[in-house]
């Protein structure tokens, strides 16, 4: 696979050019539903398992053995419609503790690759965590996303706020 090109003419990628979106439903009823509306601050984070040694000559090599994707979303209200809240919400009454681990997640950056193709993966066996809810003034249920299972890598169709469709590559 060839090394795509940030596809800004020029300026900084805004940042809403890199959007997680999860699935949502079940079989036909099955949708694609935007992550972070109301954050206004969220990072992909890596968290690196290394191992650095030093052999006998004193040279010391670092080997990177995986890295583990996450993104923290806080504030994350409660909102009408959102059909994420409501099955998270479905799962923390019930202590469906393993069903946190089901969901399928489409990670874009929409400022990689062209309009029409934008660079795109998605991976099946994500987890989101709920760290709380309560609040102030509002209702916020801050959650966290481990990114984990298969892989595919593809392109999705159109920016948001519209839904994309994702094709593999």
């Amino acid at each position: 696979m060839a090394i795509q090109q940030i596809n800004l003419e020029q300026g900084k990628a805004q940042r809403h050019m890199l959007a997680m979106w999860v699935e949502v439903g079940e079989g036909s009823k099955a949708k694609w539903e935007p992550l972070g509306i109301g954050t206004e601050d969220a990072s992909l984070t890596y968290d690196y398992d290394e191992t650095t040694a030093t052999d006998i000559w004193n040279t010391t090599e670092t080997l990177i053995n995986s890295v583990n994707k996450s993104i923290t979303f806080d504030p994350y209200f409660v909102r009408a419609g959102d059909n994420l809240q409501a099955t998270l919400i479905d799962i923390l009454n019930r202590e469906a503790w393993s069903e946190l681990s089901n969901f399928k997640v489409l990670l874009v950056r929409y400022y990689v690759g062209k309009p029409g193709k934008y660079q795109a993966m998605t991976y099946d066996g994500c987890t989101i965590k709920v760290q709380s809810e309560g609040g102030a003034g509002y209702v916020s249920m801050p959650i966290d996303v481990n990114f984990g299972g298969s892989k595919a890598i593809g392109t999705v169709d159109v920016m948001p706020p519209e839904t994309p469709v994702f094709s593999a590559a």
